[in-house]
């Protein structure tokens, strides 16, 4: 009765881990796409160019002043220290080119998106080919390349480290 609680309980907190992880995981993805995420909040992940109350293509002021502001300019006009002319000056550039500069942070975001992308699929690739044994990387089902074998040997050397 004893071990059928014990396993009973490790199978619950495997669970738990795995299910944690998996969360963690994806919000780490997506941050690495691009979004903002923060992690136990209700707010849902927006893009980095956007805000949580826009639409979801609307390219933030903060944004295109950041990328698009002189870079002195902007470190005062954030803290509050910028002149009229200035701003008058920025905004004016802003309205003559919103449309392109929020073309071009789009463009660049889906871009990055895209590479996040393929780098997962090529990660995947990888981790399918790999022959596991009891929890350990034997080999690949495809030609191992030259630097598995001394991969392999500090895995099990560093794992050996705890045993």
């Amino acid at each position: 009765m004893f071990n059928r609680l014990i396993n009973g309980f490790n199978h619950f907190i495997d669970f738990m881990i795995r299910n944690l992880f998996k969360h963690c995981s994806v919000n780490d993805v997506l941050r690495e796409k691009g979004y903002v995420v923060i992690d136990n909040s209700d707010l849902k992940p927006f893009k980095n160019y956007s805000s949580p109350l826009s639409n979801d293509n609307d390219v933030s002021f903060y944004t295109l002043a950041k990328k698009y502001m002189d870079e002195d300019y902007f470190e005062r006009f954030i803290n509050g220290e910028g002149t009229a002319t200035e701003s008058g000056k920025f905004l004016m550039q802003l309205k003559n080119n919103k449309e392109k500069y929020s073309k071009e942070i789009i463009d660049e975001f889906e871009i990055n998106e895209q590479q996040v992308e393929e780098q997962i699929t090529a990660v995947k690739s990888i981790l399918e080919s790999f022959v596991w044994e009891n929890g350990l990387v034997t080999g690949t089902s495809e030609e191992q390349p030259n630097y598995l074998d001394k991969i392999l040997k500090w895995n099990k050397n560093m794992l050996n480290l705890f045993l």
